[in-house]
This record gives C-alpha cells, sequence and structure tokens, in this order.
C-alpha cells in the first residue's frame, strides 16, 4: 500500500485487491503511531486493567476518570507490560477584580486541587498583568494559597493561573 502526506500515513493503491478491513487496519494503526497512540478514556483502575495486552503498545496513555478510588483517577502510561499512574499537570485560574487592591497590597485564595495528588505537586502561579507578583505557599497533596501582591494602583479584572505539575 502506497503512503502519503508528512505523516506516511498508508491509503488503498487502485492496482491493489481490495482488502477493506486490511485498509481500515493499516490506517488505524498508522494513525495511532502518528499520533502517539492517542489516549484512551476509562471510568475505573479496573476497566484500564482488563484491556486485553494484544491491544496496548509501549507509551499508550489513558486516563482514569471516574473510579470509586479517587487517587486512582488520573493519567497512565503503558510501558514494557505495565500500567503506570504518571506525572501530571493541572490548570486552575482565580478571575479576581483588582480595583480595591492599590499597590503594595495583597489578595490572596485557597485552591482545591479536583484530584489529589500523592505527594506535594510542584505548583506556581502567574497573572495576566506585570502589575500582579504572584506566589504560592501552603501547597499540600489537596491544595494549596495562592498570594497576589499589587505594584501599581489596576482597576481591570485579572485572571490568576495556578498550575500544579506532580503525581
Amino acid at each position: 500500500m502506497p503512503t502519503i502526506g508528512n505523516n506516511l500515513l498508508p491509503y488503498p493503491n487502485t492496482s491493489d485487491e481490495p482488502n477493506v478491513p486490511k485498509a481500515i487496519s493499516d490506517l488505524a494503526s498508522a494513525v495511532d503511531t502518528a499520533i502517539g497512540g492517542g489516549a484512551r478514556i476509562y471510568q475505573t483502575l479496573a476497566a484500564l486493567q482488563a484491556v486485553p495486552s494484544a491491544q496496548l503498545f509501549d507509551g499508550m496513555r489513558a486516563h482514569v476518570v471516574n473510579d470509586p478510588t479517587a487517587s486512582n483517577n488520573g493519567v497512565y502510561t503503558y510501558t514494557s507490560g505495565v500500567w503506570a499512574m504518571g506525572q501530571h499537570m493541572v490548570l486552575l485560574t482565580h478571575g479576581i477584580i483588582a480595583h480595591g487592591i492599590p499597590a503594595g497590597n495583597e489578595w490572596s485564595a485557597t485552591g482545591v486541587f479536583p484530584t489529589p495528588f500523592k505527594s506535594a505537586p510542584a505548583v506556581w502561579a502567574i497573572a495576566t498583568t506585570p502589575s500582579f507578583v504572584c506566589g504560592v505557599k501552603n501547597v499540600s497533596t489537596t491544595g494549596y494559597q495562592v498570594r497576589v501582591k499589587s505594584s501599581a494602583d489596576t482597576s481591570a479584572i485579572e485572571q490568576i493561573y495556578v498550575y500544579a505539575y506532580g503525581a
């Protein structure tokens, strides 16, 4: 079967004898390879672990999203015959009204991660304006406190983006 495009995806050649199931299988396999297998979503860790090994390949990713044990929810990678929960990133936003936070004053808020981390993650924050300096403290497996200090009087509504990365 010839290939086409930057990803070298196969397409049927008119000189080949038609074999639609094989052509679809070849194309699906090539697409999986080209995009790193994509990521599958499973409701529980048990459902993920029940996938036959013939359908798995190294580097395959999957998300467990609704397991009764909250700590089982997360992103998994299949490597050398084993599913392992990987590190993941969470993005949370806080909208604050800068009016009323004069230069030199602080604003703070407590945030909760949608799914607890197994250990305290690396957390950092950024603001949509350079007149705000952000910091994060009291980081735990379940949440954090973000603090914002204004270096100038502003009256805009600002977004504070909090990133967390860990296992």
